[in-house]
């Protein structure tokens, strides 16, 4: 009778734990929380092309990568935006990196910024570079503060801030302190 009540015990206690196991809640380890500022998605090897209204392009940008971040801005790295005009050849502004805002209205581009463009009909080619540039892409506009070189040809100017109008009516306007040579051809 001993062995029967001991093992009667036994099952009592092995139903009471099953018991206990099952209606006990589960601690499940915390989510992985973001943290503010946090990376949403990202992408490698972004290419968009951006139309107008009658279908031509408009914009294109590419980029090494895209990281979204979840207060809405967008960082972009090893960036090269191509804007289009009808009558001109496209301008290409290339950064290390840039910011995008929330709406993707304004750009920063950070470090060494460059902007180039062919030799159209009746343009010659141009070459800037400066640091640190904030563009408006949607009123085809940009400027900074710092630094500027322009080159053209053998002419070049230098200067300490910029205004640049791209599009139809495209033209560069520097700030300050501007030296420049121009070669007779």
């Amino acid at each position: 009778m001993p062995r029967q009540f001991t093992l009667i015990l036994v099952f009592i206690v092995l139903a009471t734990a099953s018991w206990w196991l099952v209606e006990r809640p589960v601690e499940e380890p915390p989510a992985a929380q973001q943290v503010a500022g946090g990376i949403d998605y990202y992408t490698e090897g972004l290419a968009l092309t951006m139309m107008d209204e009658t279908g031509r392009p408009k914009r294109h940008l590419s980029a090494e990568r895209w990281e979204h971040y979840d207060d809405g801005r967008t960082e972009l790295f090893n960036q090269q935006l191509q804007l289009f005009s009808n009558n001109a050849p496209p301008m290409s502004i290339q950064s290390p990196r840039a910011t995008l805002s929330a709406d993707e209205s304004e750009w920063f581009l950070y470090e060494d910024v460059t902007i180039d463009r062919d030799a159209g009909m009746d343009r010659r080619p141009l070459h800037v570079e400066t640091r640190n540039l904030h563009v408006w892409p949607d009123r085809e506009y940009a400027e900074t503060e710092e630094a500027v070189r322009m080159e053209s040809r053998g002419d070049w100017l230098t200067a300490r801030g910029m205004q640049a109008w791209f599009g139809e009516s495209a033209h560069i306007k520097l700030l300050a302190e501007v030296r420049g040579r121009y070669a007779l051809e």
